[in-house]
């Protein structure tokens, strides 16, 4: 069970406004959602939940490109401790240390004993299914990796990021069809992510 405090209204609103801008999947969007979780923190500096968006956002702008792999490793890094230090039962910060384990240290053991944590935590966290049918992925474990993704989406069937790794999940699967049926009305979405992705040597062991 999680052990954060009341949230403030305020930096809820700001939490839930830094959500809808990383939704997005560009960088301007994790640029904009970084300003609002950072304002949520300034309110309530005992939100955990805004300090894993926070990693979330220095993460994924150092896999596309818009910060240097070492700063956005390191201020990612620096975020989720922080989180995971208020509160060390969080499924979703764990998620996001694995995620970081796989992307930035290349630590596949350390990774998947995280997002073990993070299924245990937070098993009806669509962002945890998510972020771990990813690394199955890459692992080249696809059919686990299809499963994960389709927890991910049953819990959460409009989010935006979990459509678009749905599709990633199925084009590495081979399962063509139902990755032309899946992006056929998010192809641009899918299509930057899978280049995002090649380049930030997710598919290493695709």
């Amino acid at each position: 069970m999680s052990n954060s405090p009341t949230i403030d209204p305020g930096a809820y609103e700001d939490y839930l406004k830094g959500r809808y801008h990383y939704s997005k999947l560009s960088t301007e969007g994790f640029s904009e959602a970084l300003k609002y979780f950072q304002q949520a923190v300034q309110l309530n500096p005992k939100y955990a939940l805004a300090y894993v968006g926070e990693a979330d956002c220095y993460k994924e702008l150092g896999i596309w490109g818009a910060l240097p792999p070492r700063e956005s490793n390191s201020k990612a890094k620096a975020a989720i401790q922080k989180a995971l230090e208020i509160d060390n039962n969080l499924g979703e910060g764990h998620a996001t240390l694995a995620h970081l384990h796989f992307v930035y240290d290349w630590d596949w053991a350390g990774a998947q004993e995280e997002f073990n944590r993070a299924l245990e935590l937070s098993p009806r966290s669509s962002e945890v299914h998510q972020l771990y049918a990813i690394y199955l992925s890459a692992m080249g474990r696809q059919d686990e990796a299809v499963a994960e993704i389709g927890k991910a989406h049953a819990l959460d069937p409009v989010s935006q990021p979990t459509n678009t790794v749905l599709g990633f999940v199925y084009l590495l699967a081979y399962r063509f069809d139902q990755s032309d049926r899946t992006t056929s009305e998010n192809a641009g979405a899918v299509s930057r992510f899978c280049s995002r992705s090649v380049q930030s040597g997710y598919l290493l062991r695709a």
